[in-house]
This record gives structure tokens, sequence and C-alpha cells, in this order.
């Protein structure tokens, strides 16, 4: 079938369907899985070095996320977000319409029926140690990718396992998830001593996994200039959802509080004589102060004044339907505006309050504010967290930066 948005580019296809779930008022829960599976799609496609939207390259982009779903990495509501996303925008390519339908559920690979017992015995020795739910689950599914691995090689036998298998375990799970290696190899730990602890593999074996593997440290841009003024400036000030919404965003983007903060934000929190906001922080309990902008300060009182409902509860930012109370996640809102204004992830960075949070505290940065200073306006309890900002500011980096060129290129001499 001829496709009748030939050479059509991937990002445009994707936010238009990225948009389709925005304008119908999908709930929050729907709409932070298909914006995952939006952004999820265009860092593939960056990383294959494509631009055009292509049936092929989005088949290998849903074939990675059920290679996910097999391994137990994903659930199934999960997958099945990235694959009606993929789905409609297939459709959409081919036909020019977005069309959603009903896709039947995929099956999922399972280990040998004969690891079963052993699946079962080994989740209930974690139990036994009283790991958390969460930390039992994470080496429930670390065993069950083990032992589908065993299967590929052919393993019928854990005793014929050789150091060498699990040194070549451990190379293909670096090959497709470098980023979490570590926390992998941790997992691989645990199911190899009980394996060992089961006399059902040798345990010198174990200390293929004894690798120290250095934690993946990310640098997370925040939101530039460009990108916060082209979000907020998709608000619609003409009805009661625009003005909150617009009020929400500039005060994350002038004050960088955490979205925790600002959804809990109280009238009372508010003092218009001193033109401050007053608050004890959700994430740390420490109170803070920080300066509100007089523009800032006009946005939420046009909230309050024209479009806040009517409603008993003390919280500033309140739920548009009812109930009227406190708003139950505002980070839709971010999200919502930055797939309007074409703001996709960069370089790792998610969409969300942080963006505004970190842009605030490299513009401090740049403006030679000390480091103490930042750590106080914006409520950090570790001196630490501070040095994140450092490495954002270019700015004053490239002072730092020697010039190379003095240095001629050619080869080393050997010593």
């Amino acid at each position: 079938m001829e496709s009748k948005l030939i050479g059509a580019s991937v990002k445009s296809v994707a936010r238009e369907i990225a948009l389709y779930f925005v304008d119908r008022n999908f709930c929050l829960s729907s709409l932070k899985r298909y914006e995952s599976a939006f952004h999820g799609m265009l860092r593939f496609y960056e990383e294959q070095g494509e631009t055009e939207y292509s049936l092929e390259t989005t088949k290998a982009y849903l074939l990675e996320k059920r290679e996910l779903y097999d391994n137990g990495e994903i659930v199934y509501i999960t997958f099945s977000y990235f694959r009606k996303f993929c789905d409609m925008a297939d459709r959409y390519y081919l036909t020019g319409e977005i069309i959603r339908k009903q896709l039947l559920p995929p099956a999922r690979r399972e280990p040998s029926a004969k690891w079963g017992e052993l699946i079962e015995n080994f989740v209930a020795s974690c139990e036994a140690e009283n790991y958390a739910k969460s930390t039992t689950n994470s080496f429930r599914l670390s065993m069950r990718k083990f032992l589908l691995h065993c299967d590929d090689i052919s393993i019928i036998d854990l005793s014929c396992l050789t150091h060498q298998n699990i040194s070549e375990y451990i190379m293909r799970m670096a090959e497709k998830r470098m980023k979490t290696i570590r926390q992998e190899v941790i997992l691989l730990r645990k199911v190899l001593t009980f394996l060992a602890s089961c006399n059902l593999i040798n345990p010198a074996i174990c200390d293929a996994a004894q690798l120290k593997i250095p934690a993946y440290e990310r640098v997370l841009h925040g939101f530039t200039e460009q990108e916060s003024a082209a979000m907020i400036a998709e608000t619609d000030a003409n009805n009661h959802l625009g003005r909150r919404d617009y009020a929400i965003m500039l005060l994350a983007k002038t004050t960088g509080l955490r979205a925790s903060d600002i959804k809990s934000l109280r009238l009372s929190d508010i003092n218009w004589r001193t033109s401050e906001i007053g608050l004890v922080q959700s994430k740390t309990g420490n109170r803070i102060t920080v300066p509100m902008l007089g523009t800032v300060g006009n946005a939420i009182a046009d909230y309050i004044l024209r479009s806040r409902p009517e409603s008993d509860s003390d919280y500033v930012f309140l739920r548009a339907v009812h109930p009227h109370e406190q708003m139950l996640d505002p980070l839709d809102i971010i999200q919502k505006y930055a797939i309007k204004a074409g703001v996709e992830p960069r370089d790792e960075r998610p969409i969300g309050y942080h963006g505004f949070r970190r842009q605030r505290g490299v513009s401090l940065l740049e403006s030679e504010i000390s480091v103490s200073t930042i750590r106080e306006i914006l409520g950090h309890a570790d001196p630490n967290s501070v040095r994140r900002y450092i490495g954002l500011d270019i700015t004053h980096l490239l002072i730092c930066a020697m010039p190379m060129a003095q240095y001629k290129p050619g080869r080393r001499r050997p010593l």
C-alpha cells in the first residue's frame, strides 16, 4: 500500500498522534504512557540516524519494546500503549487519517516449564529475607531473564554452566542495557548465589559476576529559555484552565519549585505584601522562602480572582472539574504543553518540572550567584546537589577549558 505521507518526518507523524490524545483529554495515566511512547519513538529514530518516518524503523522500535515485554522488564499494559501508538502512527502514515483500533494481546515468551519450581523457590527465599516487594520482583525478573538466556543457549542442566557462559550473558546485557548494567549485575549476583546455595551450579562461577562497574552518571539538561517560553505561550489566557496552567508554569520557571511543592501550595503561603512565597518543602521538610516576581504574582492573582473554582480548600491550584480540590498530579500540564510546543527530550532529559528547576539553577550560576545562596533558593538539603548545575553552566566551564590550538595532531611516539 502506497503511503499518503511519503517523506514525512517522524516528528510530524508522531506529534500528530500525540496531539490526538491531548486534544481529546485522555486521563492522566494514559497521557503519561502515550507520552512515553512518543518520546521513545523519537529517541529510537535519532539513534538510528533517521528523520523520515519509516514502517521498517517503527517495526524495529516496537520489536525492541516487545523484547522488554518478553523479558518481563515492562508489563503488558505498558507494552500495549507502545503497540497502539505505533499502530496509529503506521495507519496515519499510510492513509493520512488517525485511526484507533483495538489490538489483540500478544503472547509473552516464558522460560521453559522445567524452571517453574526453581523460580518459585527463589521468590520464596527472597520473601523470607524480608526484601521489599519491589526488590523481590526485581530479583524475580533477573532470574527469569537469566533462565530465558539458558534456554537460548540450550542449557538443560544448570551444572553445565561455565564461567564463560556467565561472562557472555553479562556482555549481552551490556550491549542492550549499558545504562543499567550495574544494577543488572548486582541482581545477577543474587541469582547466582541462590543457585550455588542449592548446589545447582559450581560456586566458582559466581566470581564471573564480581565485576566493579561504575554507576552510570547522567547529565540532565534543563529547558532552554526558548523552550520554556514556547511552552508558556501555548497556554490560553481566555479560559479558566489556561490561566491556571499559565500561572503554574510561570511559577515553576521563576522559582524552580518542585512539582510536589506547587501542588501543595496554599493560599496562606503567599505573602502579597512582601511578594514572597514561604512553604515547607514536601521532599526535605525544610522551610524555604522564595521571591515572587510581579508577573508571577499577577498571574496567580488573575487565576484566583477570575478562574479558581469556588471551594473551601486552602490549596491555590485546584482541579478544574468536580470535586474542586487539590490537583492529583500537575506533571501532565508540563507534558501537554511540551508536546504542543514541540519540546522534546534531549540528552536523556525527561520532560517535567525539573526542566524548569535546572534552568533556574543554571541561570543563577550564570548570574554568578554563590553556590550556598543557590542551595538556599532551591532548597537543596544536600550541598552536593548544587554541583549538577555547575556541569551545565557552559559559559563558566569554557573559561576553565585549556586552549588546544597549540597542540598539533600527530601520532604518539613509543616510549
